[in-house]
C-alpha cells in the first residue's frame, strides 16, 4: 500500500495495467504486449501511477508460471520502485 496507495485485496489478480496513465511510456507497453503474447518474461522500467494520481518509477518483471505438466498458465509480476532513468 505503501508505494501505489492500494490495499492488497485492491491488487491481487488485477493486471499491472491499473497503475498506467498518460505519461506511461507506450513503447515499453507494447514491449510488454509482445511478451505477454509470446508467453515470454520481460523487464520494462516505467512511470507508473499511485491511486491518488501522483507517479513514481518502477521495474517491473512479469513472467509466466508453468504447471505440472509444463503449460503456462499464469503469470506473476514484481515491482521495484526505482529512480528515473
Amino acid at each position: 500500500m505503501r508505494q501505489t496507495g492500494y490495499r492488497l485485496e485492491e491488487v491481487l489478480g488485477r493486471s499491472p495495467r491499473i497503475f498506467h496513465g498518460p505519461q506511461t511510456d507506450p513503447a515499453a507497453l507494447r514491449t510488454f504486449h509482445q511478451a505477454l503474447r509470446h508467453w515470454q518474461p520481460v523487464r520494462q522500467i516505467v512511470r507508473n501511477y499511485r491511486k491518488n494520481g501522483s507517479t513514481f518509477w518502477v521495474e517491473i518483471d512479469i513472467a509466466p508460471l508453468e504447471d505440472s505438466d509444463g503449460w503456462y498458465t499464469y503469470w506473476v509480476s514484481v515491482q521495484r520502485e526505482c529512480h528515473r532513468p
